[in-house]
């Protein structure tokens, strides 16, 4: 699972494309993410089109099993460890008794459903003075999150 730079492998893409050179599909794709920020996950085999307002401030982590016993990756953000969103894979004989949940679903590939979780609330967190204030930060990230998948900012990879 890794985001590739812009700045390493543009050069490479400039070159192949002014020599006329064809590139197999999961270069072309290993282009696109460093292009684009594109988060890559192989062992689930799907791309994720990162939100412009995570930038750096957010982790990885992968899900074993989440709170419905589904495998995916969670993704976080940094300062706080806030939960941004799942892509967990639910199998598809039981996707019916979750359609109507908080998962969106992003696709179906293999038998499974591969589906979007995020939180329900943003975070707040007391100030100086005990009182509770929303992480504008954290608030902007969820935003673009869901913007995202419904953008269709999800894609399968071979």
């Amino acid at each position: 699972m890794k985001v590739y730079s812009p700045k390493k492998l543009f050069p490479t893409f400039i070159a192949a494309m002014l020599l006329g050179l064809t590139l197999p599909i999961h270069s072309v794709m290993a282009q696109t993410t460093a292009l684009s920020n594109l988060y890559v996950c192989k062992k689930y085999s799907f791309t994720y089109q990162l939100p412009a307002s995570w930038k750096k401030d957010y982790t990885v982590k992968d899900l074993p099993k989440n709170v419905d016993g589904f495998t995916g990756v969670a993704f976080y953000e940094k300062k706080y460890n806030y939960p941004l969103a799942e892509i967990v894979r639910i199998p598809v004989s039981v996707w019916a008794d979750y359609e109507d949940s908080l998962y969106l679903k992003l696709g179906e590939k293999n038998g499974y459903v591969y589906a979007a979780l995020m939180p329900s609330e943003t975070l707040f967190v007391k100030n100086s003075k005990g009182q509770y204030i929303e992480v504008k930060s954290v608030s902007a990230m969820l935003n673009d999150t869901l913007h995202s998948f419904q953008n269709k900012e999800f894609m399968f990879i071979n």
